[in-house]
């Protein structure tokens, strides 16, 4: 595990005006494949809390 961004593939730096948040210079970027599987959840989660929130009207 990298122990710059532990792993996250992110790297917050402070600035000015506030944190910029980006790849680790390490590691890189997320790769595509987890990326994917991460946005696939969130989806999935989503639709889900609508359907409980709409009573499973939801189109």
């Amino acid at each position: 595990m990298c122990k710059l961004c532990g792993g996250t593939h992110r790297v917050a730096y402070e600035g000015a005006i506030g944190y910029l948040v980006k790849a680790c210079p390490t590691c890189g970027p997320v790769p595509e494949q987890i990326r994917k599987a991460r946005r696939e959840l969130l989806d999935k989660k989503i639709a889900e809390a609508e359907l409980k929130l709409l009573g499973g009207d939801a189109a």
